[in-house]
Formats: C-alpha cells, structure tokens, sequence
C-alpha cells in the first residue's frame, strides 16, 4: 500500500495528512526502533511500555505498512474490513495493529511536542500577537466528537451535548500563538462546560504568573486563573446594551482575528475523517488517543500563524 505515497507528495497528504512523503520517512525512522518491540494492545490490562525483546513484525506486516495503513484510517476514515482486506489479514488483526499504534502514536507524538516554555513561545510569537497580547502564552477552545448512543441512561446524560443536540465525547484543544497544538486534554462527556473542563484538565498547572489566555466568551475562567497571576482575554459581553461602544467593537475584532487560529487549527483536525463520523461505544478506551494522534500530526504540517 505504502508504495501509493513514495516519492509523491500529494498522495502522501491526501493518504496520511503529512505534508511530504520525506515527513512520513521521518517519522517512520523516529518510531522504528520503539515499534519493533511493541506489544499487542487487547485492552487496559496490557502492559502499554515496549517488551524487552524485538517482537515479531505483526502479523508479517512491515513497521512501515503498519504506520501508513493507521494513518490511512485516521485521514480517510476507511473501514477496518476495507483496510484489513487490502492488506491480506482478518478485520481483527488489524483492529489490533490500529489499536496498538493509536496508543504508541499518542504516547510518542507527546513526547515530540510537549507543552513549549515561555522563552520559546516569545521567541515564535507572532507579530499580530506581539503587537497588541504579547503575554499570550495559548489559544484554547473545546472541540466535540460525536458518539454512538449510549444504551446507559447516566451515559446518554452525560455525553448529550446541548450545544450540539447529540451525544460526544469533549475535549479542550490549546495552541500557541504561533498555531501549535501544545495541548489536548482528556475526553470528557459532552454535558460539561467549558470553564469545568478547563479547571480540571490539568492545564492550568502549566501557566506561570504574567502568562495569559485567549479564549471565546464562553470561558468564564478569570476567577480561575487571577490566584496565579494569570489572565485570561475574551470578548466583552454584551450586557443587556443595545450597541456596543466603539472601543467594545473593536476590541472584540481584535481577539476575533487571533482567536479564529485555534478554530482554523481544530478544522485542520477535523481533515482526520475518523474524527467526523460517529465513534462506536466499542471504540470509547481508544477515542482520547484518537483525538490527541489526530491534532498532533497536524503539527508537521506548514505553521498555521505567519510572521
């Protein structure tokens, strides 16, 4: 299969998400070693660190075919019949391989992109954001993932999002001001609230005093975030007036124009077919690390913030 993509740039991107097949040989190279030791994922009693002795290449698949046929089922949403016929093996041995790496994949791809300090935050910031928020340290907004209905009346409450009218899972997504995703929490049922997920995520820990957030007006943290010396930008609300004053006006275009990057990084996501068709209950233990592989790899793609 992975003769689809060689040398071919395009394909590379259409098939996997990467922007060239050199990033796919990369990336490849990085993992090789740690994925010829692998273990077989069968669920959360398996031991998820490498074994002590090289394993077998599963079922006789190269580590290079394994990495591009689970991209191709994150980018392009194929089934687990469709990609396991394709590839000579049984629709279970590849639910395995999938699995298996999604978990490899989300554990690796944190390590390559761990949540960036201060000094390089200044160092890539962005003159939009230089000029007016220069103290940005994320963007952050929340991102929905539609699920099967659960038959459990406590799950169906908890996961039926009401901004949505449909049950999903939630997660809160931050970027850089330059556009990286520097985090991605766990997921959540998608009856809670923004403010919830974020005091209880675990990114508020990795603010420091000075530090502020950009977020959409639904994030009503200040309270949460001023003990640490942190503050939080948002648009001003409209407060029963009929019309904005000018400087409300403009303020609001202001945060508008840079907060619409973490929306453009979550549509750069959602490009990952899997994260827009309904996720199985069967696949609720794999779907934080679904979310999480899915918004990292949109990391080797061009910058999405420009100067």
């Amino acid at each position: 299969m992975e003769q689809l993509i060689r040398e071919n740039d395009i394909n590379t991107t259409f098939y996997t998400g990467l922007p060239s097949y050199g990033t796919f040989v990369a990336l490849e190279r990085y993992l090789h070693r740690k994925a010829t030791h692998l273990q077989v994922w069968h669920g959360r009693s398996t031991r998820l660190t490498p074994v002590e002795h090289p394993r077998k290449e599963l079922f006789r698949l190269s580590i290079e075919h394994q990495l591009f046929a689970v991209l191709v089922r994150l980018r392009r949403g194929l089934t687990v019949k469709d990609l396991a016929d394709r590839l000579g093996i049984t629709a279970g041995q590849f639910s395995d391989i999938f699995a298996t790496w999604v978990l490899f994949l989300s554990r690796e791809l944190a390590l390559l992109f761990p949540w960036p300090s201060c000094g390089l935050i200044q160092a890539w910031m962005p003159t939009s954001f230089k000029k007016r928020y220069p103290s940005t340290r994320a963007v952050i907004d929340c991102f929905e993932l539609q699920i099967q209905r659960p038959s459990s009346l406590r799950r169906k409450s908890e996961t039926f999002s009401k901004y949505k009218s449909r049950n999903t899972f939630k997660a809160l997504v931050a970027i850089s001001p330059a556009g990286l995703v520097s985090f991605i929490s766990d997921i959540w049922g998608g009856r809670v609230s923004d403010r919830e997920i974020f005091s209880k995520c675990g990114l508020l820990g990795m603010f420091t005093a000075g530090d502020s957030v950009m977020a959409d007006r639904g994030f009503e943290i200040a309270d949460i975030l001023a003990p640490g010396g942190v503050s939080v930008n948002i648009p001003p609300r409209t407060e029963g007036q009929a019309q904005f004053p000018a400087r409300k006006v403009e303020k609001t275009r202001r945060i508008a124009e840079l907060r619409i990057h973490v929306e453009r990084a979550i549509g750069r996501a959602r490009r990952y077919q899997i994260l827009n068709q309904v996720i199985p209950i069967s696949m609720s233990e794999l779907s934080d690390h679904i979310v999480k592989v899915c918004f990292l790899l949109t990391n080797f793609d061009v910058p999405l913030v420009c100067g």
